[in-house]
């Protein structure tokens, strides 16, 4: 459940939650750079974030890419089915 919260909060979703749970505390995470594996995938030559993009980002030696790649991944793309990785 936090993670789909902070993925929402880091897309700006708005989540329609039921009010299951009283307490209404979300996980805050400060993104140091908003938009970086995006402008990553940019660079790359690709309009916007999408499966290959990720997949080619998940084999960089970069481990912060990695990182990055695979929170996109988790929240955004689960259907990407990176076959190398």
């Amino acid at each position: 459940m936090i993670e789909y919260l902070v993925a929402c909060e880091y897309y700006n979703l708005n989540p329609s939650l039921e009010d299951n749970n009283k307490s209404k505390d979300k996980l805050k995470i400060k993104l140091k750079h908003p938009g970086a594996f995006t402008e990553y995938c940019k660079q790359q030559g690709y309009e916007e974030v999408n499966c290959e993009c990720i997949c080619e980002a998940l084999k960089s030696k970069d481990a912060l890419t990695r990182k990055r790649a695979n929170f996109a991944r988790n929240f955004s793309h689960k259907e990407c089915k990176c076959d190398d990785v």
